[in-house]
């Protein structure tokens, strides 16, 4: 891949062996400029498919770069206690300061937190987080406290008329 020889990459010379084999240019005394060279060409082949390899990576991982900044607003992620429990904490964050992949945040409390860049979802600037207190039900809360009963309710039943089978007919029932 590098187009060099290990031992010309590592030791700066040529393995002598007893293996026949052909004789090359570089066999015989390799010169320290050819050694340099061959370094340089080898890492720059090297630089050549790390690139190559990083962007499949990412592209296979849908990889994505963050835009949160100091000043943002956002959301974070919490743990899960039941089923009906919000993947985000509804209460926003602040960003102070970014460090690298890692931001420091601040909730109006004063809490302060540094977590990872996948652990917070940015609120834009027309999102609109709703209070608990606001939401309006849809639901007739005396029906809901008070269902009604079972006769006041129209019950779809059968008219055929119900006999005793014939084999019966000298039994009391």
């Amino acid at each position: 891949m590098t187009g060099a020889s290990l031992a010309l990459l590592h030791l700066g010379r040529e393995i002598r062996t007893k293996v026949p084999q052909v004789e090359t240019q570089l066999s015989g005394a390799v010169s320290a400029g050819a050694v340099s060279a061959a370094l340089q060409s080898a890492k720059a082949k090297d630089q050549q498919a790390e690139q190559r390899i990083k962007a499949y990576v990412d592209k296979r991982n849908r990889a994505s770069t963050s835009y949160i900044a100091s000043g943002d607003t956002l959301v974070l992620k919490q743990a899960r206690q039941n089923k009906l429990s919000t993947l985000y904490d509804p209460h926003p964050f602040t960003v102070l300061e970014r460090r690298g992949p890692s931001l420091i945040l601040q909730r109006g409390d004063g809490r302060m937190f540094m977590r990872n860049v996948s652990y917070v979802h940015k609120l834009h600037k027309d999102s609109r987080i709703q209070e608990e207190d606001n939401y309006v039900m849809d639901v007739d809360l005396s029906q809901a406290v008070n269902p009604p009963r079972a006769e006041e309710q129209d019950v779809r039943r059968s008219a055929r008329v119900r006999r005793a089978p014939t084999y019966l007919k000298n039994y009391q029932l």
